[in-house]
C-alpha cells in the first residue's frame, strides 16, 4: 500500500510541478511581449534610436522571449506559428523597424497567448485605492516619489533614472497589467527588482491601478469637455478586464479621441479606481440589463428555471454590487429596483405574457440608468450631505436591533432579573465584533458577496425569527401578574437560569449581527464618495450613535412605567411583529440567493417595512406564524380565565 501511494505521488509530482513552472514561464513571456508593445515607441522613431537604454531593453526582451518560448512552451494547434512570430518580432526590433509593426505584432501575440493559455490579465475585483496608495508609499515612493514624478529620495543615484509616471509620453504606453508584470518580475539591469515575495497578487493589482492614477490625479480643466465626459465612454471600455489590459494609448484609440484626452483618462484611471464605483456602476448595470434580456428570451423559449437563474445572476452579480453606494445617495431608488427585481423573478416562473416582462424590464432599466447617473454624476459628496447620509445609515440600521434589545432589557428589569442584562450586552458586543470580522474576511480571505451575502443575512434573519418567537411566547405566558410572581419565586433568588441567559445573549447577537455587516458595507461606500468631507461622515456616525442611545434610554424608561401585566402583553406583541418581519425578509434573501424558489402571488402587496412580499414562499410561512401566534394567545388567555 505504501509503495502504491509513493507511485501515485510521484505521478502527481511529475505532472503537477512541470505545469506550475511552465505556467510561470508563460506569464513571463507574456510580460516581455506586453512590455515591448508599450515601450518600443520610446526607443525608436522613424528608424532611429531615440533612447539607447530603452532600445537595448527591447533587444534583450525580444531575444529573451524567443529563447524562453522555445525552452518552455508546449507547442499546440493554437500556438503553431508562435516561434516564427517571436523571431519576426525580434528581427523587426533589430532592424529598428516601424513602431506600428512592433506594436501590432506584440499585441497580436499578447492576445493569442492570453487566449491559448486561459490567462486572466485582470483582478478579480475592483482594486482598493487606499491599499494601493499605502503600498506604493511603502514600496515605490523612495525611487519614484510620492507623486510618481521619479523624484524619490533614492532617485539621484539611479541609472537609468526612476520612471516618471506623470510624463504624458511615458504613461500613454502604460497599463495596469504592465505595471503588475513589472512588479512581479522586475526589470533586469535596473534598480527595479521583483516584488513577488513582498506583495501578493491582489496587492500588486492595487499598486498597479494606483500607479496609473498618478498620471491624472485631478479633474482636468483644459479638456475638450465633450468626448471625455463619462456618458461618452462605452460600457465595453469601462469593463475591468479591458481597463487592466489596455494601455492609455489604446483606450484613447478605442474611444476615437485625440492624443491627450485627459478627461477620459482621468475618469477611467482615477475616478473609476478612487471612487470605487464610478466605472464599476456601468459594468454592473450593463450586466444586470443583459441578464434580464437573456431571462426573457429563455422564458419565451419555455425554459423558466434557466430564466430564473439569469435573473438571479443579474441581481447578485450586477445591481447588488452598487447597492451600498447607491443607498448612501438615494435609498428610495434601491428599494424601487429591489421591488421590481423581485416581481421579475416571480413573473419568470409564472404564465404571464412576455410583453409584461419586457415592460417590467424596461422600467427596471430606466431605474438602473438613473442609478448610474446618480453614482457617476458629480464629485464627492458635500459636507452637509455626508453628515446626513452617515447619520441616517446608523440610525436606520440600528433601530430594528435597538427595539429588540430594549424590549428584552426592559423585560428583565421588570422581572427583577437585572443581573441577567449583562448577557444581552454580551450578545450585541460580540455581534459587532463578528460583523467587523465578517467584513474583513469578505475583503481579504473569502468572498462574502452576491449569493453568499444573501445567504448569511437570510439564515441570520430566520434564526432571529425563531428565537424571537420563543421569547415573545415566553413573555406572553408571564403576562399574568400572579403567574409571574410565582415564576420568579420558583427561581433561586429570583434569577433566571444560565441557559436562559445564553438564550437572551443569542437573541441580542442575532438582532445586531444581521445589521452590522451590511452597515459596514454602506459606510465603506460612503467613505469612497466623501473625499474631503470624510470627517463629516464620522460626525454623522457619532451623532447617530448618540441618538440611538437616547432613544434606547427613553424606551427603557417608558416601558418601566407600563404596568407589569400590560408591559408583557405589549412586549410580546411587538416581538411577534418583528418575528413576522424577519421571517419574510429572511425568506426573501434566500430567494434572492436562489436557495428558495419564488412563485408570484399578485394579490399580495409589496410592503418591505412589514416584511410582506408578493410570493407564496414568503406569504405561507407568515400565515402559519400568524395562525400559530393566534392559537397560542387564545390558549394562554383561556388558561388564565380558567384559573384566575
Amino acid at each position: 500500500m505504501l509503495k502504491k501511494s509513493f507511485f501515485y505521488l510521484s505521478i502527481l509530482i511529475f505532472f503537477l510541478f512541470p505545469q506550475l513552472s511552465y505556467a510561470g514561464e508563460i506569464d513571463r513571456v507574456l510580460s516581455f511581449v506586453d512590455y515591448i508593445g508599450g515601450d518600443y515607441s520610446n526607443a525608436v522613431k522613424d528608424g532611429e534610436i531615440v533612447n539607447e537604454f530603452e532600445y537595448q531593453e527591447m533587444l534583450d526582451f525580444s531575444s529573451a522571449a524567443v529563447h524562453l518560448w522555445e525552452k518552455t512552451a508546449e507547442k499546440g494547434e493554437k500556438t503553431a506559428d508562435f516561434s516564427e512570430k517571436f523571431a519576426r518580432l525580434h528581427s523587426i526590433i533589430v532592424s529598428k523597424g516601424p513602431v506600428s509593426d512592433v506594436e501590432s505584432l506584440a499585441n497580436e501575440l499578447k492576445g493569442r497567448i492570453i487566449s491559448a493559455y486561459d490567462i486572466k490579465p485582470y483582478p478579480a475585483k475592483i482594486p482598493d485605492y487606499e491599499s494601493g496608495k499605502a503600498l506604493y508609499a511603502e514600496n515605490c515612493s523612495s525611487c519614484h516619489g510620492i507623486s510618481g514624478r521619479g523624484d524619490g529620495v533614492l532617485s539621484k543615484n539611479l541609472n537609468p533614472p526612476a520612471t516618471d509616471f506623470t510624463d504624458p509620453d511615458i504613461n500613454l504606453g502604460f497599463s495596469p497589467f504592465k505595471v503588475y508584470n513589472t512588479a512581479t518580475f522586475g526589470i533586469e539591469g535596473t534598480a527595479m527588482g521583483s516584488f513577488e515575495e513582498v506583495l501578493d497578487g491582489e496587492q500588486k493589482w492595487d499598486v498597479a491601478f494606483y500607479v496609473l492614477s498618478l498620471g491624472y490625479p485631478d479633474i482636468p480643466t483644459g479638456g475638450n469637455g465633450s468626448g471625455g465626459s463619462p456618458q461618452n465612454i462605452s460600457d465595453d471600455t469601462r469593463k475591468l478586464e479591458n481597463l487592466a489590459l489596455a494601455s492609455n494609448a489604446e483606450i484613447l484609440l478605442s474611444a476615437g479621441t485625440g492624443d491627450r484626452d485627459e478627461d477620459i483618462l482621468f475618469y477611467l484611471r482615477t475616478a473609476y479606481f478612487r471612487d470605487g464605483i464610478a466605472g464599476g456602476a456601468s459594468e454592473a448595470i450593463a450586466h444586470t440589463i443583459g441578464k434580464l434580456e437573456k431571462a426573457i428570451n429563455l422564458y419565451e423559449a419555455g425554459r423558466k428555471d434557466e430564466a430564473l437563474s439569469e435573473a438571479l445572476d443579474g441581481y447578485l452579480e450586477g445591481f447588488q454590487k452598487i447597492e451600498p453606494a447607491l443607498v448612501s445617495k438615494k435609498r428610495s431608488l434601491v428599494f424601487e429596483v429591489e421591488k421590481k427585481m423581485g416581481f421579475f423573478r416571480s413573473w419568470v416562473m409564472s404564465d404571464r405574457n412576455s410583453s409584461e416582462l419586457r415592460d417590467l424590464k424596461a422600467s427596471i432599466e430606466e431605474d438602473l440608468r438613473e442609478s448610474e447617473r446618480i453614482l457617476k454624476g458629480g464629485s464627492s459628496l458635500g459636507k452637509y450631505l455626508s453628515f446626513v447620509n452617515s447619520f441616517a445609515i446608523i440610525l436606520r440600521e440600528a433601530l430594528e436591533a435597538l427595539l429588540i434589545i430594549a424590549a428584552i432589557i426592559a423585560a428583565l428589569a421588570h422581572s427583577g432579573n437585572r443581573g441577567m442584562i449583562r448577557y444581552v450586552h454580551y450578545g450585541w458586543v460580540v455581534a459587532l465584533l463578528a460583523g467587523l470580522a465578517t467584513w474583513v474576511a469578505a475583503r481579504t480571505v473569502i468572498d462574502i458577496s452576491g449569493a453568499r451575502r444573501e445567504i448569511v443575512e437570510g439564515v441570520t434573519s430566520l434564526l432571529a425569527a425563531v428565537v424571537l418567537f420563543y421569547v415573545s411566547y415566553w413573555l406572553v405566558s408571564k403576562a399574568d401578574v400572579k403567574k409571574w410572581k410565582e415564576y420568579v419565586r420558583s427561581k433561586t433568588q429570583g434569577a433566571l437560569t444560565r441557559r436562559s441567559g445564553l438564550t437572551l445573549a443569542f437573541v441580542s447577537f442575532l438582532a445586531v449581527y444581521r445589521e452590522a455587516f451590511e452597515t459596514l458595507l454602506f459606510y465603506q461606500a460612503l467613505f469612497y464618495q466623501t473625499g474631503s468631507s470624510t470627517p463629516h461622515v464620522i460626525y454623522g456616525l457619532v451623532a447617530g450613535v448618540a441618538v440611538v442611545f437616547v432613544i434606547a434610554f427613553l424606551m427603557y424608561r417608558f416601558t418601566l412605567r407600563i404596568p407589569l401585566k400590560y408591559f408583557f402583553s405589549f412586549a410580546s406583541v411587538f416581538l411577534y411583529l418583528l418575528c413576522f418581519i424577519l421571517l419574510g425578509k429572511g425568506i426573501l434573501e434566500l430567494q434572492e440567493s436562489g436557495i428558495i424558489p419564488s412563485t408570484s402571488a399578485d394579490f399580495i402587496p409589496y410592503m418591505d417595512i412589514l416584511g410582506i412580499y408578493p410570493t407564496y414562499e414568503t406569504a405561507i410561512p407568515q400565515a402559519v406564524l400568524l395562525v400559530l401566534a393566534l392559537l397560542l394567545f387564545v390558549r394562554h388567555y383561556a388558561y388564565r380565565e380558567k384559573y384566575s
